[in-house]
């Protein structure tokens, strides 16, 4: 599936300003731990290699395929999918194919391509300890913090909320495993 530009910036904006807020990790062993302010309140968050699927409680993605929110024994991960960061890559590649950029600017257009892909290939992650409890609700996957703020509220993807992109059943079943997790 192939993401036109109106659709492929937001998302790549909105989740990559949410990566940005953190130094890059030196290596892909280390991670980053930050606070982050989500819904007025600073909640302590990871930025980290990814999550592999098969390491996690539960996984769900997106309805458009872009975006995993996963939950493992500690945290819940936001990360793009394997899919998606294939696609930005090839976009971008591509894009630079087509305007005959060669030489000196194709290597400059490869190595932001590079850059920005590194960036976008690492999970965001919120530790289980702090998040007061989970809900699925007209649709919405509503993450609560402990002391009672909305978490990821305002993060959108394609211009719609991304905890309004998962597909019912999926998020209906996320939400049970992670209250189950939160006991």
């Amino acid at each position: 599936m192939t993401h036109s530009n109106k659709q492929f910036f937001p998302t790549l904006f909105s989740f990559s300003l949410l990566i940005s807020l953190f130094f890059m990790p030196q290596s892909e062993a280390q991670a980053q731990t930050s606070t982050l302010n989500l819904s007025g309140e600073e909640v302590r968050t990871e930025v980290s290699p990814r999550v592999d699927h098969n390491d996690a409680i539960r996984t769900i993605t997106t309805r458009e395929n872009s975006v995993d929110l996963l939950l493992t024994d500690h945290s819940i991960h936001l990360q793009f999918t394997d899919s998606f960061l294939k696609e930005i890559e090839e976009d971008i590649y591509s894009k630079a194919q087509k305007e005959g950029e060669s030489g000196f600017v194709g290597a400059i257009i490869s190595f932001v391509a590079g850059g920005v892909t590194s960036v976008m290939n690492r999970s965001v992650s919120i530790p289980l300890s702090e998040i007061g409890s989970m809900e699925y609700e007209n649709g919405i996957i509503v993450i609560w913090s402990k002391d009672g703020s909305r978490l990821f509220e305002d993060v959108k993807i394609d211009e719609n909320p991304l905890l309004e992109s998962f597909r019912p059943r999926d998020a209906r079943r996320f939400v049970r495993d992670a209250e189950r997790a939160l006991i």
